[in-house]
């Protein structure tokens, strides 16, 4: 099973309260189960992630999957933009990926159809 992460905005990704913790929490726990994560956070610093974390985060974001579920831990502006229901879709190759939405990435979305949606 291949899963992605979208990760959430960086103020202090040390601090336990911030997002930041809550993706390394998700990240480790599917590496746990033998799950193949690819990370993509355009808004975080790599070096200091790889540094801090030992945690490679994709350098662009992939544009095909197939993935078998994405994990939207926060909603960047940038990825909202980026990344429409279609694209999102998309990325599960002949099917959608399950859908796991941490932030409320989905919940205002009027274009979600008959996905497999989990909001948490």
């Amino acid at each position: 099973m291949r899963s992605r992460v979208f990760r959430g905005p960086k103020s202090d990704h040390r601090s336990i309260r911030s997002p930041f913790a809550c993706f390394v929490v998700i990240y480790r726990e599917l590496q746990s189960y033998g799950i193949d994560v690819s990370c993509y956070d355009p808004e975080a610093d790599r070096a200091e992630v790889k540094h801090e974390y030992g945690i490679e985060l994709l350098a662009e974001a992939p544009q095909k999957g197939p993935f078998d579920a994405l994990i939207l831990a926060v909603k960047h502006r940038s990825l909202l933009a980026a990344y429409p229901w279609e694209k999102i879709q998309s990325l599960g190759g002949p099917r959608p990926p399950v859908v796991i939405d941490v932030k409320g990435f989905t919940a205002k979305r009027p274009d979600i159809g008959g996905a497999v949606v989990w909001q948490l």
